[in-house]
């Protein structure tokens, strides 16, 4: 199933154009891992949630989920939690995201079934559900400290299936980091739930008219 969501940050400024077909390459844009585990942030992502909490996991096989990979043999898993705390990844890009142009970009997510986990990473006898769904955000930034611009969201994602969704992202800015993030549905409603990423393409510059 192929879900397109269009976010677009519109701006009346000059464009600044990119050579068509130009690509920005991730690294590690599938999230594989010498082996899945809890607190495993996959190679090439850095681990971008606050101090003190818990990092995301390369999954399968971590708190009780099992379901198989979309690609290749393993993905990304991030939490919500119920303190209103979250987990996100990102990267440095080799080259900026321009202002006012605008990227396609694709990735697989899914929710599992079953997500049983600590409720602070010190504690293991203390566990909680995690399955509430979930949303996924993209920014962009500064640094892996400073998420910047909202980009593009995806609804509350409750399926179990992998369900591929598109985007096309349009930043007010130029910005040199990209970032990942589980994050709560509503502002201010917090709850223990996750989201698994995979199979997250490379940023496709694109013409802007065309959306």
């Amino acid at each position: 199933m192929r879900i397109v969501l269009l976010i677009a940050a519109m701006t009346l400024s000059g464009m600044a154009w990119c050579q068509p077909g130009s690509v920005i390459r991730l690294v590690n844009p599938s999230f594989e891992g010498d082996a899945p585990g809890p607190g495993n942030v996959p190679g090439g992502w850095a681990n971008c949630g606050p101090e003190g909490e818990s990092p995301p996991d390369t999954q399968p096989y971590c708190f009780g989920v099992t379901q198989p990979p979309h690609y290749g043999e393993s993905y990304l898993g991030m939490v919500v939690r119920e303190t209103g705390t979250a987990e996100s990844v990102g990267q440095k890009l080799s080259s900026a995201l321009k202002a006012n142009n605008c990227y396609q970009l694709t990735v697989w997510l899914s929710r599992s079934d079953a997500l049983r986990s600590p409720t602070n990473s010190y504690n293991v006898r203390d566990s909680a559900d995690f399955t509430t769904p979930a949303v996924l955000r993209i920014y962009g930034g500064t640094s892996l400290y400073n998420k910047v611009e909202l980009l593009a969201e995806t609804p509350p994602i409750d399926h179990p299936d992998w369900k591929e969704y598109a985007f096309v992202l349009q930043p007010l800015k130029s910005y040199t980091y990209f970032f990942l993030a589980a994050e709560h549905r509503e502002a201010n409603v917090f709850y223990n739930g996750h989201i698994l990423v995979d199979h997250l393409s490379n940023l496709k510059w694109t013409a802007c008219d065309d959306w």
